[in-house]
């Protein structure tokens, strides 16, 4: 689920037969729902701070598809890694992906026009669940390791550790950035 910030309206996925709708929901008129688009495959849904749609297909290579609210169209962003997860979109536009190449997870950092780049300076594998924290920072998760390493956007350093044991299955962060949820 995500709230469009400009109208307070949710976009959720849903499934629908055999595929899946794109949905645009008012929360005080939950019936009227408008249909934005069709998958055969399950779409995962972000929004950045703009209003536009990142989604992310599954059951097939994974593509992020940039969908401009104005109607303008769809556009593949970066097909050429292997993606897993759903997409993070950050404040600027970019957009935080899980790529796995042989066995190595990273979450990369992909911005359209631009040869993707790993978000982390280590060589831990990452990926998601992920979150924005407050503007600057960014909570992943390090696979097989009992830490939320917490990095900087700017320069992809961690800079902060929590430790956290058991398997993580989503993140969230307050608007403050000071409290983590999973």
């Amino acid at each position: 689920v995500v709230v469009d910030q400009a109208d307070g309206t949710l976009i959720i996925s849903a499934r629908d037969g055999d595929g899946y709708r794109v949905l645009r929901i008012d929360p005080d008129a939950p019936a009227e729902r408008k249909t934005l688009l069709t998958f055969v495959t399950r779409p995962y849904v972000s929004m950045s701070k703009s209003g536009e749609l990142f989604l992310s297909l599954s059951e097939r290579p994974w593509e992020l598809i940039h969908y401009a609210t104005n109607g303008s169209g769809a556009k593949r962003i970066d097909p050429s890694l292997t993606y897993s997860g759903p997409p993070l979109v950050l404040a600027d536009g970019r957009v935080l992906m899980t790529s796995t190449v042989g066995p190595a997870r990273r979450v990369m950092v992909i911005a359209p026009g631009k040869e993707p780049v790993s978000l982390t300076q280590t060589d831990q594998n990452t990926e998601w669940p992920m979150t924005t924290i407050g503007h600057d920072r960014v909570a992943v998760t390090l696979a097989d390791s009992e830490e939320i390493p917490i990095v900087s956007i700017a320069t992809g350093a961690i800079v902060k550790r929590i430790p956290l044991p058991g398997r993580r299955y989503s993140l969230g962060a307050s608007p403050d950035g000071k409290t983590l949820y999973t």
